[in-house]
């Protein structure tokens, strides 16, 4: 992925703004963005009975870039114009488009989105001055924006000490207390970021266990046996699990497990599984994610 700095954006691939030969002459974000929700009609007939939850859907942006070669020729040009039409193409096999931006003036690393392309139109191609103006709509799968900042936390089983073992006529197990490898996830954005996991075996029954920054408990069990080499990887954006990154293992969510997403503020995450060994692993990734 290209390195991109303050006030240049990259789309599909391609570095636009200060330094390349295309320059950013407009950004702007057409609509609002729509809020689709739970809420249910109050059946007393006044007002609603507000649902659990509010979800943003995606906007639509607009982006204005002007193209001008350090060699001003048709030529240049031509394969400029072409070089943004390829980054925004939506016949490709893979047609989410990636629009990274760091605003001017903006200290961070920037945020991104995931979309599709809707739209490329060239406001003037004839070549007469030397440039090239296009206009070019960008539909966002979400209105929320990423961290161009991928964070990510490991922890392993937690590790059984003490206990004893009385035999009797059967034995009688006293376990021991476990010292959890916990692990903090850090969201500073201002909606709940989706994440994605991969648990390492070798274990069985694996969980991941959240506690949210206001005492919220979450918990995703999966039954399934991994060997030593396996893995399983949870994406909670896309609600799917594959075993190995490859094989479909939905069927392995426990009945009464949720999904659910890292809420903004530090939650604190645990990985549990049936049975200790050292190499079994939790792995999570997560962006900041804010409206």
């Amino acid at each position: 992925m290209s390195a991109i700095t303050e006030g240049q954006l990259e789309v599909g691939g391609l570095v636009c703004g200060p330094g390349t030969d295309y320059l950013i002459t407009g950004l702007a974000v057409y609509d609002l963005p729509a809020v689709t929700n739970d809420d249910i009609q109050d059946p007393s007939g006044y007002g609603i009975i507000p649902g659990p939850l509010d979800r943003y859907t995606g906007s639509l942006i607009s982006i204005e870039i002007a193209i001008k070669t350090a060699v001003p020729t048709p030529e240049a040009l031509r394969a400029a114009m072409d070089a943004l039409s390829d980054a925004l193409v939506v016949w490709k096999e893979d047609a989410t488009v990636l629009f990274r931006w760091i605003p001017p003036g903006y200290t961070g690393k920037g945020w991104r989105h995931s979309g599709r392309n809707r739209k490329l139109a060239w406001v003037d191609n004839t070549f007469q001055f030397g440039w090239v103006v296009a206009k070019l709509q960008f539909q966002s799968f979400s209105a929320a924006r990423l961290s161009d900042d991928l964070h990510s936390a490991v922890t392993s089983l937690p590790v059984s000490s003490g206990g004893r073992t009385y035999p009797r006529v059967y034995p009688l197990v006293y376990p021991g207390i476990g010292t959890p490898g916990a692990v903090t996830l850090t969201n500073t954005g201002n909606l709940p970021a989706d994440f994605i996991a991969r648990i390492d075996g070798p274990c069985t029954s694996p969980t991941i266990l959240m506690v949210g920054p206001d005492g919220t408990p979450y918990q995703m069990t999966f039954d399934i046996p991994l060997a030593l080499g396996d893995f399983l990887q949870v994406d909670s954006g896309a609600a799917t699990v594959l075993l190995n990154g490859v094989t479909n293992r939905q069927n392995s969510i426990r009945a009464g497990t949720t999904w659910f997403r890292i809420p903004p503020g530090s939650s604190v995450a645990r990985f549990v599984a049936n049975a200790y060994d050292p190499n079994a692993m939790l792995t999570i990734a997560w962006r900041d994610t804010r409206l």
